[in-house]
């Protein structure tokens, strides 16, 4: 890998890392390339540079999301889709939590 891929793929992650917290804290309604730029004190130029729309960061952060959440396991006991379907909503739910109270604790300096 080059220097220059390198330094890519540093770039996007903050990217996507700035985006993640301020849409947990704020929403994804709420959160724009502008904020993203701000919260990372660089332009919206900047951004775009990695990503061509607010829609490309939000569709980088599903899958993130997915590739970070484990596969549904077809042997798991007898879960039925519906309590497969439940444990998958309650693992989102706490992730999104998870990630709330630590965008809060960033934004506050570390007070909570």
């Amino acid at each position: 890998m080059t220097k220059r891929q390198e330094c890519r793929g540093t770039n996007v992650a903050r990217i996507l890392s700035a985006a993640e917290t301020l849409c947990a804290l704020c929403g994804s309604g709420k959160t724009s390339v502008c904020d993203v730029a701000s919260y990372l004190k660089t332009s919206p130029a900047n951004v775009y540079r990695f990503f061509p729309s607010k829609l490309a960061i939000y569709d980088e952060l599903v899958a993130r999301v997915l590739d970070n959440f484990p596969p549904a396991q077809p042997d798991c006991g007898r879960a039925t889709s519906a309590e497969w379907l439940r444990a998958f909503i309650l693992g989102l739910h706490r992730r999104v939590l998870a990630l709330m109270r630590v965008a809060s604790a960033d934004l506050l300096g570390g007070r909570r």
